[in-house]
């Protein structure tokens, strides 16, 4: 589908498992959504990759779960749903009313998004390797290049040093990958590197520097480069 106006129905646009469905550019709306149902803007079992078009949920029906895209799985089949470019806009406000969904036995892996521009915010599961959500300066949100390496909480962090910077004395910095910087900690912190390596960048300089009467706790893996105290 590379141009066009296409509005109605249960879904929008449906495809069946074993099919191969490529948008790049037309407008697509939806304005109905069945009680209690899932419904989609573009509802796909198969290969599907879209580079660009405009997606619309504009369902109002009360109790029901409408999304922009879903995908769904057959036994015997993989979906990948590919997401490049374009524009999905949700207006349905339900609690599980988003703009991707897995269904059924799909999973958030049945997806890889590395583009595109949402009115909500994407789950990073659903991004591609390598990519992670953003916000873009407009209020609208996308993904892009990146990875996260470490977390407070369930708050995930693409340095340590804004986990550190940010977390709230007495909280625990868990590392998601390993990480190359040069870290200083200035408060009350457990450091659980969750078997991974933190390594400095200058050779000359402690990986890990803890300032006068910081209390910080290390645990669980390597730091590579030595510790200071000041």
């Amino acid at each position: 589908i590379k141009s066009g106006t296409y509005t109605g129905g249960l879904d929008v646009v449906k495809s069946e498992e074993g099919s191969t469905l490529v948008i790049s550019g037309g407008k697509f709306e939806l304005n109905y959504a069945k009680k209690w149902a899932f419904n989609a803007v573009i509802l796909v079992y198969g290969d599907t990759t879209i580079t660009g078009g405009e997606f619309i949920n504009n369902a109002k029906t009360t109790s029901s779960y409408p999304q922009v895209v879903m995908t769904g799985i057959v036994e015997g089949y993989t979906p990948i749903t590919r997401i490049t470019g374009g524009t999905f806009t949700n207006n349905f406000n339900g609690t599980k009313s988003g703009i991707l969904w897995a269904l059924g036995d799909a999973t958030a892996d049945n997806f890889e998004v590395s583009g595109g521009t949402f009115n909500k915010q994407v789950d990073e599961s659903y991004c591609a390797d390598g990519f992670i959500p953003t916000k873009n300066a407009d209020g609208t949100y996308g993904v892009k290049e990146g990875m996260y390496v470490a977390k407070v909480g369930s708050k995930k962090y693409e340095t340590l040093a804004d986990a550190i910077r940010l977390a709230a004395k007495g909280k625990t910095i868990t590392l998601l990958a390993n990480v190359t910087e040069d870290v200083t900690i200035a408060k009350n912190l457990t450091l659980d590197l969750d078997g991974k390596t933190l390594t400095n960048t200058n050779s000359g300089k402690a990986t890990l520097t803890i300032a006068a009467g910081a209390t910080v706790t290390v645990k669980n893996g390597t730091i590579v480069g030595g510790t200071s105290y000041y």
